[in-house]
């Protein structure tokens, strides 16, 4: 196995044991983890999450979760339901 594959399941085995310590109370907020580490922290806005993580550890690699959803963010086009 790869240390990119290796990393790839420590961050999924991450994100599982960071949303069942933070998920109930915190719908809608956002948690970043870092993924090296494990360590995590939840906030309102993703920048604010990140910024509190970066301030304990550095070097983070951060992922976002948004809690209760499957993404933070989306990527790609979404053609409007309503044209003018």
């Amino acid at each position: 196995m790869s240390h990119q594959e290796s990393l790839f399941i420590f961050c999924l085995d991450s994100v599982k044991i960071v949303r069942s310590q933070v998920e109930e109370g915190n719908h809608g907020r956002i948690v970043a983890i870092d993924i090296e580490t494990g360590a995590f922290e939840v906030a309102d806005d993703s920048l604010t999450a990140a910024k509190q993580l970066l301030i304990r550890f550095p070097d983070a690699q951060i992922f976002g979760i948004w809690i209760g959803h499957r993404a933070v963010h989306r990527f790609g086009f979404r053609s409007p339901s309503v044209l003018p």
